[in-house]
């Protein structure tokens, strides 16, 4: 199968191919179907912590009650609460909600804010959400970093945070906005959201319906465990993995080896922690073994199916 070893060739066919298949396969909601700022915000809002279906079903009562930030402002808590009971949380929701409202009323003269600045000011309102009314709303090219996001580029380029929580990562932020083409970050957004759903779930990722399965290297991981890819097709940056495997803890790079005549690239991350790359470190195991002498280890990890594998490394055949 073939696959771009130019980084800025393979950023280009990784946005052209997911919004190809976004096209096709795009989910309908009533909030992407607006550029009004005050729902997009909201809606933002009600998305946290509950589903897509779940607000599409409260979504046309709650702007039918509150069509603009002092309506919601004046709004009675109770009332609110019983709108979005569904969502769960509710009373959280509805005095966060009503914060949001007073605040745009008072301080903003009822419009929503186009900084991002000014819209992080708001009460509740983050990094996403603040770029979510910036794209959605007002037309601007910046990316969107959530749990879905940051599984796809995981997965994509083997990514790891150094960061506690990788969405507050701001090499990540970057590294999705290289993606964006010119005047289409609504729909590359919402293709990396509507892919994740879709293809790039967390259980069982749906690989061989992948349409950016060529730039993948997860994909490509898969094929090789399953010796249906030469290793010598396989596409990575690689470093030569010292003779003593102690002396890698400190780095924080990727080794690309040997298991059983299938390569299998080693993540060390900020850590110290080494494990498969096309993995999450909540899939890792355990490192079973560790021979400075022979320069062999062995650990377990979990495969997207759950299965519980156990591989052991040697030097030979290193890169």
């Amino acid at each position: 199968m073939p696959f771009v070893s130019n980084e800025i060739e393979r950023k280009q066919e990784l946005a052209e191919k997911l919004l190809t298949w976004w096209r096709l396969n795009k989910r309908d909601f009533p909030w992407r179907r607006t550029n009004n700022p005050y729902k997009i915000l909201i809606a933002e809002l009600l998305l946290r912590k509950t589903t897509a279906k779940q607000v599409e079903a409260v979504f046309r009562t709650f702007f039918s009650r509150y069509q603009d930030p002092k309506a919601l402002a004046n709004a009675s808590e109770k009332d609110l609460e019983d709108i979005i009971r569904p969502l769960g949380m509710e009373h959280k929701r509805a005095v966060l909600l009503k914060a949001v409202g007073k605040e745009i009323t008072l301080s903003h003269g009822g419009k929503v804010p186009v900084s991002r600045e000014e819209l992080l000011d708001l009460p509740g309102v983050g990094p996403y959400a603040a770029n979510a009314v910036l794209c959605f709303a007002y037309g601007n090219d910046v990316p969107l970093v959530d749990t879905n996001s940051i599984r796809v580029f995981h997965r994509v380029y083997g990514f790891q945070s150094r960061k506690r929580r990788p969405r507050d990562d701001q090499t990540l932020w970057n590294l999705i906005a290289e993606h964006i083409p010119k005047n289409k970050a609504k729909e590359f957004n919402l293709a990396v959201i509507d892919h994740a759903h879709n293809i790039c779930g967390p259980i069982k990722p749906k690989c061989f319906d992948c349409p950016i399965a060529d730039v993948c290297d997860y994909y490509h991981s898969l094929l090789i465990l399953e010796k249906k890819l030469e290793p010598t097709e396989r596409r990575y940056h690689l470093i030569r993995m010292p003779k003593n495997l102690t002396n890698i803890f400190p780095y924080d790079s990727s080794t690309e080896v040997w298991t059983d005549d299938r390569k299998v690239l080693l993540k060390v991350d900020s850590y110290g922690r080494m494990y498969p790359a096309h993995l999450l470190w909540e899939d890792f195991i355990e490192l079973l073994r560790l021979d400075p002498d022979t320069d062999a280890i062995a650990f377990k990890w979990k495969t997207p199916e759950k299965k519980i594998v156990e591989v052991g490394v040697r030097r030979s055949g290193l890169l």
